[in-house]
């Protein structure tokens, strides 16, 4: 019962603190992991100071119902998102992290119950736990050369951790190069904010722009934009497309898509030469008192220009398009009455240029004309906009400043349901699924420094039946067990130790290296032309502290069995 007490009260204190603090799971889910890992190793360490032992069941049972009960809500109160949702990626990861952070307070708080030890000073205290002779005969037995078959276990062990780490911090690191290329194509392609109605309407913008320019909020550039969902037709094929008419001056500064202008030019179709010396005298000739005014008119009146569309590199391809081709534009929404009934509106657009942004999701869907053009199209006023395109600062800062400006919108009576997203929001299904697969692949990537420590834990075994007339020698003299089992600890900690440390700097140059020379990899498969790999020094020491607690939890139970090691029988079979 204490244990399912300290657990709830844990969590309840934990929830608190997260909550308070205004931290959420999808953009601070470290923080929540070092909570959960900070209070699961107090429960761990009071309950093994109450009870002067190692009460696996007791911790473990209570962690269970936890879990239960935690599952329950996540599907009970879940947003819908199924693996990829921030609490089922918590739940996922949460077993290993309470089992480990867990069993590691267990074992501290059993080495700091021991009543008759006392440190330096006569006072007990937890940094006494960390010094002494423990670590001197750790060392001396790790070192010992007296076994050749101990000897070559040991460095095997060795070698299986700094495997594992390494393997793990260059999967790490290369899932950190891919959502990094990712998060930079998104920032790039699309706005770091966007103000919109909740059903996409358009509304009357009347150069409210200005108004958001003026706040001190990390506001770069603001564009008006319209949007609306259109097919587009060639002479080869056809293709369902999203048409966003931009302003071809504002967009520059919010929008980095048009920097990847492949062929062609943006808005070519826009800048009309000005009329010759020869066109301008022929205008003057044709005026209305001219007996062939009417004539001329008929005869010489230019067709109105098509207007200018920039398309994607993967829509060009499938539509079979190129600079200077016309495409025709269906909008199923805008329909125009005729004398047969209402039909779709239809317009032909002439190709002014072909953009790449490297990310075939953008480059196969969207289209880009002018906010004029867009706005004729879709029959709708010269001040209506489907929203506003906001870059900032620092695209961080997003989910914080895009629901201030668009409460100042609502407050300036732009429209009643003005809604903000922020990039991250708009495309939270696919960095949700890049977070699940990073958790997923931590924790397969987990078993094989598993297995390792299964050798670490061998190793210790090994030591502890080689060494049974040191341990009886040893508590002899008035030894308690609780020291014997920290110098066997600590003999498996400086095995772990060493492969974690050789394992941690192999893995940090493999990654250099990588990012040195840029691996090829078949850029029609992925859409990028080298392997992205990125090193996040938190990741680094993430995988240290896991491989340090792995081999400290595998370490506790053969260190536990040597320390109760009956005198007697070491000396008789030492």
């Amino acid at each position: 019962m204490g244990a399912l007490v300290d657990v709830a009260l844990s969590v309840l204190g934990g929830a608190t603190v997260f909550i308070g603090a205004g931290l959420s799971l999808e953009r601070n889910i470290g923080w929540f992991w070092a909570l959960a890992a900070i209070l699961s190793a107090i429960v761990g360490f009071r309950l093994a100071r109450r009870s002067g032992a190692v009460p696996v069941k007791a911790l473990f049972g209570a962690f269970a119902i936890f879990m239960g009960l935690a599952g329950a809500a996540a599907w009970w109160f879940g947003d819908g998102g199924g693996l990829a949702s921030a609490p089922v990626r918590a739940l996922l990861l949460s077993p290993a992290v309470l089992t480990l952070c867990g069993y590691f307070g267990l074992s501290l708080g059993y080495l700091y119950s021991v009543r008759e030890y006392r440190p330096r000073g006569g006072k007990s205290h937890l940094a006494g736990l960390f010094s002494g002779y423990e670590g001197f005969l750790a060392r001396r037995f790790m070192l010992s050369n007296a076994s050749p078959v101990l000897s070559m276990v040991t460095g095997i062990s060795v070698l299986g951790v700094a495997l594992g780490v390494w393997l793990v911090t260059v999967s790490l690191g290369i899932l950190s190069g891919f959502e990094g290329d990712l998060r930079r194509k998104i920032i790039g392609t699309e706005a770091h904010a966007v103000l919109t109605t909740s059903n996409e309407d358009v509304f009357d913008w009347q150069n409210k722009y200005e108004m958001l320019l003026t706040l001190q909020t990390g506001v770069v550039a603001v564009s008006p934009f319209v949007s609306t969902e259109v097919g587009v037709a060639s002479r080869a094929n056809y293709s369902g497309v999203k048409l966003v008419g931009v302003d071809p001056k504002r967009s520059n500064l919010v929008l980095d898509v048009f920097k990847g202008i492949e062929t062609g030019e943006a808005w070519a179709s826009s800048k009309l030469p000005a009329p010759s010396a020869r066109s301008s005298l022929l205008q003057d000739e044709k005026q209305p008192g001219h007996p062939s005014h009417k004539a001329e008119i008929a005869r010489f009146t230019p067709p109105t220009p098509l207007p200018g569309v920039v398309v994607g590199v993967e829509l060009a391809r499938s539509l079979n398009v190129h600079v200077g081709d016309i495409i025709r534009v269906v909008s199923p929404s805008a329909q125009v009455l005729t004398p047969g009934g209402p039909i779709p509106r239809s317009q032909g657009f002439k190709v002014d240029a072909v953009f790449s942004s490297k990310m075939y999701e953008f480059d196969a869907r969207l289209a880009y004309t002018t906010l004029a053009a867009a706005r004729r199209f879709m029959g709708i006023g010269q001040n209506a906009v489907t929203g506003a395109q906001v870059r900032l600062d620092d695209p961080e800062d997003a989910p914080t400043i895009a629901p201030l400006l668009g409460r100042v919108l609502r407050n300036a009576g732009a429209a009643k349901s003005i809604v903000a997203r922020d990039w991250r929001s708009r495309n939270q299904s696919l960095f949700a699924a890049l977070q699940l697969e990073r958790a997923v692949a931590f924790v397969v990537l987990a078993f094989i420094i598993l297995v390792a420590s299964f050798s670490v834990a061998n190793t210790l075994a090994m030591a502890i039946v080689e060494k049974q007339a040191e341990i009886a020698i040893l508590k002899t003299i008035g030894a308690p067990k609780q020291e014997i089992m920290k110098l066997f600890l600590f003999q498996g900690l400086l095995v772990g130790g060493i492969g974690t440390v050789i394992g941690a700097i192999c893995g940090v140059a493999t990654l250099l290296g990588l990012q040195r020379f840029n691996l090829w990899i078949p850029d029609e498969v992925y859409y990028i032309d080298a392997l992205p790999v990125e090193m996040e020094p938190v990741d680094v020491v993430v995988v240290v502290i896991a491989a340090l607690l792995i081999v400290w939890d595998f370490a506790v139970m053969p260190a536990l069995r040597g320390a109760q090691l009956e005198p007697a029988r070491g000396l008789r079979e030492g």
